[in-house]
């Protein structure tokens, strides 16, 4: 996911798929991280969730006690944030290292991990959540791959088996070959959710962006 918007974006699709999920929100995604490069990025996203929130619930003409079951909590100490206490859907957004505290301690595992800025996030740095993830989860990617990727000094091995793992996470996932940044896989338009949903474990690229 790409350009102007994306972090608004990320944040209504999340709210929109658990108005969908309904009654079985709390059941089927409990647990979501949103996590970023940055603490602006992170306080960006939390800002939009809260922004949105408050749009829903200022419409009276729709039902907005879905909401409730919502739990947006900003994760600045791992070790010492509360563990959830279940019945909710909870959106702990913070650091990679915080957020690997936090869920090292409550034995947490995410149903959906939310990374924006990717392109800047490398890919040992997202591992330390990612690894939490469980095992029918999704993570989203937001980021723009022409931005400045992590810098890292290190010794670089050679030749073309190497593995991705000095870029970000989302050139892992868009695959790196010699001859530029390419796409690993990408969805067409014209193939529908339910392919889509066929490819289990496929990286799938959004093409369209709308500003």
């Amino acid at each position: 996911m790409v350009g102007t918007g994306k972090t608004y974006t990320l944040a209504l699709s999340t709210l929109r798929m658990i108005e969908v999920l309904g009654a079985k929100a709390a059941r089927l995604c409990p647990n979501i991280l949103v996590t970023a490069m940055t603490h602006a990025a992170i306080e960006a996203v939390v800002g939009k969730f809260q922004s949105l929130i408050g749009h829903y619930r200022a419409l009276k003409e729709r039902d907005s006690s879905w909401l409730d079951v919502i739990s947006l909590q900003r994760v600045f100490s791992g070790a010492t944030h509360a563990v959830p206490a279940g019945g909710k859907v909870y959106i702990y957004a913070g650091t990679t290292y915080q957020l690997y505290k936090f869920c090292d301690k409550a034995n947490l595992q995410a149903h959906l991990i939310i990374i924006d800025e990717a392109g800047q996030l490398a890919l040992g740095t997202a591992a330390l959540v990612i690894r939490w993830l469980a095992p029918r989860g999704k993570v989203v990617c937001a980021g723009d791959f022409h931005q400045l990727a992590p810098i890292l000094g290190a010794v670089y091995p050679e030749g073309e088996e190497k593995l991705p793992l000095f870029g970000s996470v989302l050139d892992m996932l868009m695959g790196r070959q010699q001859s530029g940044l390419t796409i690993a896989r990408t969805l067409p338009n014209s193939q529908s959710h339910a392919e889509e949903q066929d490819r289990d474990g496929a990286v799938v690229q959004l093409l369209e962006n709308f500003r």
